[in-house]
């Protein structure tokens, strides 16, 4: 059976193409948590970075059960993945053409938002 592909795979969470810029807990038909529907904003590099190291940490309430990725090379590689995966393609302001360099997740003081959107 050939592979469907990232626009028709089926999975628990919302489809991620197109996640690079979309606004957050926008895609209709999918019931996201009460946390994420107020989390507000779009989803961008530094964002993501942060969410995807630790969801539960960083936005406390929300229904994705993952421990997160810790590997920075490994969040990169996925963020940079999914920014490649859209309708139109981006590479984060923070690539080089190697290896992205991607801020720190400081988890020093619990997280009340992420990055911009509720700064």
């Amino acid at each position: 059976m050939p592979c469907p592909g990232p626009k028709m795979m089926k999975f628990r969470g919302p489809p991620l193409w197109n996640i690079v810029g979309r606004p957050v807990a926008a895609m209709d038909g999918f019931k996201y948590s009460p946390v994420m529907q107020g989390r507000g904003g779009k989803w961008n590099f530094e964002d993501l970075n942060i969410f995807i190291s630790d969801p539960c940490r960083t936005l406390p309430g929300t229904d994705m059960g993952s421990n997160g990725l810790q590997d920075e090379a490994d969040r990169a590689d996925l963020i940079v993945y999914l920014s490649m995966n859209s309708d139109e393609p981006m590479l984060a302001e923070w690539c080089n053409p190697c290896r992205p360099q991607l801020p720190a997740a400081d988890f020093e003081q619990p997280v009340v938002g992420m990055g911009s959107a509720l700064a």
